[in-house]
């Protein structure tokens, strides 16, 4: 569409810039059950 957005460069990014630097994968970090960044909302 041809709308314009309000764009901050202080906040908005493009995401093909920001993948330019990321790395391909994601790799898992073990942490114990009990670890409170673990707790799972229920």
């Amino acid at each position: 569409n041809e709308q314009t957005i309000d764009w901050d460069d202080d906040r908005d990014c493009w995401w093909h810039e920001e993948m330019e630097d990321a790395e391909p994968s994601c790799y898992p970090v073990w942490v114990a059950a009990e670890d409170p960044l673990f707790i799972l909302y229920t």
